[in-house]
């Protein structure tokens, strides 16, 4: 792999922005050149080629393109320890839960982070709607530029950034990627939540050297993150699911080889072909009907092994999905019937549970109906243990709750914990 790399990335009003980094004998990296598309362009691809022109040297440099895309969702999630083809089913399912949205309607890419727990994996997922990655890649198409990687810079976080809250004014200023919590998972920040302003990321935090001087602004760090992801290892280890970009924007790396080994095997095909030309002509008919025999047989030996192969992955994937997730049939249930009772116009974008309570923040479409009667209603056997409303711009609102399972008395009855134990904040 390259030691170089060009990382251009852009901000939440798509001014364009990049860096070229090398990596040096010792590891360390080093900036040898920053850019900056000029105003007088007036598209996002016109700035795009821009500064990928201002870069760019040899052509031969890995590349990666980031920044703020609109309606991107970052989750970690903790599941069984599954092949990464066999991960799609369960985070289907997971998706679904946690997302208002068809599993249809987005594109989701993901990285395995080191494991904390035996048999389990921690995972770090991206999700876009298609809609809005279909815009991005028309405007990439019309740039001309081509990449090895597009991801958000949160994906690149761990083992850089370590036990850091990362936050990035210029691509995402509403939001930060928070350190690990008590359950082992970083979570996405709601600032306006928060309340504060997280510390920015700095340039020589990622940066050893920086030859050509480049402005220590947080949208060169998250550039600088990027490109450092790019040159480590761990992105060959996830290279087949951290991938957003279709095949026809990717680099094409090493097209001569691929012409070469093409070239190498039809050439020992038409050699083969003419050596046994001869005694195939001497028992064309025998060979036919040996051929159809032959045909017909692995046919049906594929489909049976298929078959097999189907059968025992369902069956493997059940038995540890099942395995792990003895304990949680609760969680389970309780989030299932939290999708069910949410009407569209409300959607879940934070969740954790500690000690048996649920705390989940919950967004209010405008026109929503009352959230507090809702949960009463439909969730009849959980307690609000605090609830918080706090109204947005537009008729919408962010609802943050914390629920806990109703306390059962020696005679079975239910008993609801006390209100002064309760936290709860009156909805307007």
């Amino acid at each position: 792999m390259s030691g170089k790399c060009l990382a251009i990335i852009w901000d939440n009003r798509q001014r364009v922005y990049g860096v070229r980094l090398e990596k040096s004998a010792a590891g360390a990296l080093v900036l040898t050149q920053f850019a900056e598309a000029p105003e007088s362009r007036k598209s996002f691809a016109e700035r795009l080629r821009s500064v990928y022109d201002a870069l760019t040297e040899s052509g031969d440099e890995l590349t990666v393109l980031g920044g703020a895309i609109a309606d991107l969702v970052c989750v970690e999630l903790r599941l069984p320890d599954l092949k990464p083809q066999e991960l799609h089913e369960a985070l289907n399912y997971q998706l679904r839960c946690l997302l208002p949205v068809e599993i249809g309607d987005i594109a989701y890419a993901f990285r395995r982070l080191p494991p904390d727990e035996p048999s389990r994996c921690r995972l770090r997922v991206e999700v876009v709607p298609k809609a809005r990655l279909e815009t991005l890649f028309e405007d990439i198409r019309q740039s001309g530029v081509r990449a090895d990687l597009l991801t958000h810079p949160f994906m690149a976080v761990d083992p850089l950034l370590a036990d850091r809250e990362v936050f990035f004014p210029d691509i995402d200023p509403d939001f930060s990627l928070s350190r690990s919590g008590d359950d082992g998972l970083r979570h996405i920040n709601v600032l306006e939540l928060l309340g504060e302003r997280p510390e920015e990321i700095h340039l020589p935090e990622l940066v050893k050297r920086n030859r050509r001087k480049a402005p220590d602004r947080p949208v060169y760090a998250a550039a600088a993150l990027l490109g450092a992801y790019l040159l480590s290892g761990d992105l060959r280890r996830n290279r087949q699911t951290l991938h957003l970009l279709p095949d026809t924007l990717r680099i094409r790396r090493y097209v001569g080889l691929q012409r070469a080994i093409i070239v190498f095997l039809v050439c020992n095909f038409l050699l083969l072909g003419g050596m046994f030309w001869k005694e195939f002509e001497q028992s064309k008919e025998q060979l036919a009907a040996l051929d159809q025999e032959i045909m017909t047989t692995e046919a049906l030996i594929r489909k049976l092994e298929k078959d097999e192969a189907m059968l025992k992955s369902r069956h493997r994937i059940l038995d540890r999905f099942c395995s792990g997730v003895v304990g949680e049939k609760q969680l389970l249930t309780f989030l299932a019937k939290l999708t069910e009772c949410l009407p569209n116009s409300m959607w879940m974008s934070s969740f954790s549970n500690a000690g048996g309570q649920y705390t989940l923040t919950i967004n209010l479409g405008k026109g929503a109906p009352d959230i507090m009667k809702i949960i009463q209603e439909s969730l009849p056997e959980y307690v609000v243990k605090s609830f918080l409303y706090t109204p947005g711009a537009e008729g919408t609102a962010v609802v943050n709750l914390t629920l806990a399972p109703q306390e059962v008395t020696k005679n079975g009855q239910a008993e609801a914990v006390p209100e002064e134990n309760a936290n709860v904040e009156a909805q307007p």
